[in-house]
């Protein structure tokens, strides 16, 4: 059981969770006895049943989380993060109108004729998360 606790304490941690030992323990023997019906099982067979029952427990009978002061981001390109001042965002939009007057030339339109049909509107799906 022990070694069972301390694979399982190593599982979670590499999906950046975790858990009070007391919890594991427990929801080994709750999964040991329920959902694998008694039978020893492996690690292996063990593991994905704890990380479904953590993310079904609900968490305001656990201790407090922890949260660490410092931490690791890593991004695979470079981001503005600041606002840019309005000057350079002036200049920007000045230049997005005059690029936008040259190419306004005629010469690539065409007439493609009225078409018969019309604009239905197609009902969306609206979803609500709540964090």
């Amino acid at each position: 059981m022990m070694d069972h606790t301390a694979s399982v304490v190593r599982f979670l941690k590499n999906k950046h969770i975790e858990a009070p030992e007391e919890w594991i323990t427990a929801c080994i023997q709750f999964v040991q006895g329920s959902e694998l019906q008694g039978n020893d099982a492996n690690v292996g067979q063990l593991c994905p049943h704890i990380l479904v029952q953590w993310l079904l427990t609900e968490e305001l009978g656990m201790d407090e989380i922890k949260v660490k002061k410092s931490f690791r981001i890593s991004a695979s390109q470079f981001y503005g993060i600041s606002v840019a001042p309005d000057r350079s965002y002036k200049e920007r939009q000045e230049y997005r109108i005059l690029r936008i007057e040259m190419d306004s030339k005629n010469e690539n339109l065409t007439n493609a004729g009225v078409t018969s049909n019309k604009w239905i509107i197609r009902h969306m799906r609206l979803i609500l998360i709540h964090l």
